[in-house]
């Protein structure tokens, strides 16, 4: 099952993104402190080893703020 958003992962990308979905929709009252909304802009440049792994989730959950960057 290809989504709209998947669209340009390979699958070991697409099963991460599987997999935080799924950890989102039972967070209950935990909230994501990295990536979210705000984080990437704030934090990113601070990472020791930045991930495209995380890039790319915070693309992925976020596509509003990558408006135009993605495939």
């Amino acid at each position: 099952q290809t989504s709209c958003s998947n669209i340009g992962l390979n699958s070991e990308e697409i099963k991460i993104v599987r997999r935080v979905r799924e950890e989102e929709a039972r967070q209950g009252g935990w909230i994501r402190i990295f990536p979210n909304a705000d984080s990437w802009d704030t934090y990113g440049a601070f990472l020791q080893f930045p991930t495209t792994h995380n890039l790319m989730l915070h693309q992925r959950l976020y596509t509003d703020r990558h408006k135009g960057i993605l495939p």
